[in-house]
């Protein structure tokens, strides 16, 4: 009996041991099967040649793309990689120094194609334009009358220029109808030349001035508060009221 548990122990022993021979023996089986997938799938990882993944051809007579941005920063505790990648590259990227023109104002770019401004500054440049499109002052006018005698109505009706010194008046009057060619006396403003001949009034004057009357009225009542070397006077073609027109010498 003794010798019957002695082998029934010895058959248990050589069991296990052959089972863990087994074992060992598919363990080291799974390995080299294992080593050799990998070595297999390498390959293919490197060269990027996995069925429908690979890249796509640039089309005929397109460049070649350039070389691509490089690796961005890890994704932050939120686990998102784009907003990580915008904050860290706002935040790696040193502001660009505002340049500026004369003054301190900051140059603004013109648009593609639109024309250049023109030399001088904007507000030079906003005058000379407005004043081109302005139309030019006017002139002063120049008028020239040939004095023909001295008296009042008589030599008037005989349609000259008559130098009339009316008692009262602050300075002679030279008038003349309007049909007789006074009319322009009607038109005159400041600024407008009378060259006078005749009669001891002879010189070059300026229009400073004019005031309405009307016939009958006296002469120093017409004149009252006026100041003029020499006046001019007509009537109206719409009424019987007169224009008087004061005259200093041109300087």
């Amino acid at each position: 009996m003794g010798r019957g548990v002695a082998r029934a122990r010895l058959s248990r022993a050589a069991a296990a041991h052959l089972t863990r021979g087994a074992l060992g023996w598919l363990l080291r089986a799974a390995c080299v099967a294992l080593l050799a997938g990998i070595a297999w799938i390498l390959p293919s990882a490197v060269t990027g040649d996995f069925t429908g993944s690979s890249l796509p051809m640039p089309a005929a007579g397109a460049s070649a793309p350039g070389p691509g941005p490089g690796p961005g920063p890890a994704p932050g505790p939120s686990g998102s990689a784009g907003s990580a990648s915008s904050a860290g590259d706002a935040a790696a990227a040193p502001a660009a120094p505002a340049a500026s023109g004369p003054g301190g104002a900051v140059p603004v770019a013109a648009a593609p194609g639109a024309a250049a401004p023109a030399s001088g500054s904007g507000a030079a440049g906003s005058g000379a334009a407005l004043a081109a499109t302005q139309p030019p002052a006017p002139q002063p006018r120049t008028h020239r009358i040939d004095i023909a005698s001295t008296g009042h109505q008589a030599e008037i009706d005989r349609c000259e220029w008559v130098r009339m010194n009316l008692e009262g008046s602050i300075a002679p009057i030279v008038g003349a109808h309007n049909t007789c060619g006074a009319a322009f006396v009607l038109d005159l403003v400041p600024g407008d030349r009378v060259e006078l001949s005749g009669q001891g009034l002879t010189g070059n004057f300026v229009v400073t001035g004019s005031r309405d009357g009307y016939p009958g009225q006296s002469a120093r009542v017409a004149t009252a508060g006026l100041s003029a070397s020499v006046m001019l006077q007509t009537c109206y073609f719409h009424n019987d009221d007169v224009r008087l027109v004061t005259l200093d010498p041109a300087p």
